[in-house]
């Protein structure tokens, strides 16, 4: 605010001081006819402000009875009758199948991002536990539209179309898929998942119709699949599917191609910024080229490319490029895209607070830890904010059942 020339408007000495603003404003001119009141927090000091525990609102008063219950526990609303007030409404009539491609879709949110990304995008900790945009589709609607695991899928509706990672899932209902709403055109090359969405409002509240809506689904016909790691924003210019994600040190990019370029070696060359000294390797015949730049002791970038979903340790790749790499041996292992077999390989990011893997708490659940309180003092996973304690339940239950087959 400062720096736009409202010097005197943002002159706040702390954070406690824009608390205390706030709490002033949501108790200004509310004779109990408004359900924000933090009357009780003006003039919030710094130290009281930094030992604030979680509460609920109203606070009123030191002696406030009415914020230790829920809302509107005594029958009284904020109306000026103090009275509910009811809307009847006639739900709407869900579009009906025309066909078996077409699929009812859900939108809504991933557990590490936050609205378009404006914020959590920024941070490489938040973007590893969900790097890209996906469309999670039942078993058995993947088999019958021939769409394996980690395909690229669209899904079209009103000429809009985007284009997502597959990930099969039977928690996902059949007829049904869901794909998540944050990824803008920032972080993704189609990804904006409510252009499928057709412009509706409720003629009474006015609150748009996001959630859901009629789509077509169907395989998006790849050549080539791609992963890249760079210490600089990569140019994605020419590349038919991207996918942009921050990592420790630099960005992380999955990418597809609906067709080989002629020169695969060059193609690589240039998403790595490389020049004569960069390691390569290929094999035509299985079908996949990989290509890695050194500066110094430090990676500059490393690309994989398959014809199929790239088969690397994203994971570990990811963290290659805050990695010191002194020997030829070391910089080999790099285009391998997994660590050695004496370096134990984390898997996909579960615990993003504490960088826990889907390996290591597996691991956990093998060496005994039946909950996720013992996993959690084995590996850390689920210690510090906890949102991640029902997927860690999830593996604790998967590889229970594998010991009892």
């Amino acid at each position: 605010g400062q720096r736009m020339g409202w010097h005197d408007a943002f002159d706040y000495g702390s954070a406690s001081a824009v608390f205390d603003e706030f709490a002033r404003l949501t108790a200004f001119e509310n004779e109990d006819d408004r359900d924000l009141n933090l009357e009780a927090l003006q003039g919030i000091s710094a130290q009281a402000y930094d030992d604030l525990p979680p509460f609920q609102w109203p606070q009123r008063g030191k002696f406030d009875a009415a914020r230790q219950t829920r809302f509107f526990a005594n029958g009284q609303f904020y109306t000026p009758e103090r009275k509910a007030r009811f809307v009847a409404v006639q739900p709407p009539v869900s579009p009906a199948k025309t066909n078996g491609a077409e699929m009812r879709l859900n939108t809504g949110r991933v557990r590490d991002q936050w609205h378009t990304i404006t914020r959590t995008g920024k941070s490489a900790r938040l973007s590893a536990h969900m790097s890209e945009p996906y469309c999670e589709i039942h078993g058995a609607d993947a088999a019958r539209l021939g769409i394996a695991d980690a395909d690229l899928i669209s899904l079209k509706a009103r000429s809009k179309s985007v284009l997502v990672r597959a990930m099969i899932s039977h928690d996902q209902q059949e007829g049904s898929v869901f794909v998540p709403m944050h990824w803008n055109d920032q972080y993704a090359s189609a990804a904006r998942v409510d252009t499928l969405v057709a412009p509706r409002t409720d003629p009474i509240s006015g609150q748009p119709a996001l959630k859901a809506a009629t789509v077509s689904v169907e395989k998006a016909a790849m050549a080539a699949h791609g992963f890249l790691i760079t210490r600089d924003q990569p140019d994605v210019a020419g590349l038919d599917y991207w996918a942009l994600a921050k990592a420790d040190g630099g960005w992380r990019l999955e990418f597809a191609l609906r067709k080989l370029p002629e020169a695969i070696e060059a193609f690589l060359a240039r998403l790595v910024r490389a020049d004569a000294t960069a390691l390569s390797a290929s094999d035509g015949h299985r079908g996949f080229w990989r290509a890695a730049q050194f500066e110094r002791d430090g990676l500059l970038g490393a690309a994989y490319l398959s014809v199929s979903p790239v088969e690397v340790s994203r994971s570990w790749v990811s963290g290659l490029l805050a990695s010191s790499f002194a020997t030829p041996k070391d910089r080999w292992r790099v285009l391998a895209g997994r660590p050695a077999a004496d370096m134990p390989d984390k898997g996909a990011i579960v615990c993003s607070c504490m960088s826990v893997g889907v390996n290591d708490i597996a691991g956990a659940v093998r060496a005994g830890c039946h909950s996720v309180d013992a996993v959690g003092r084995a590996t850390r996973a689920g210690t510090n904010c906890g949102s991640c304690k029902a997927e860690i339940t999830e593996i604790i239950h998967a590889h229970r059942l594998i010991a009892a087959e």
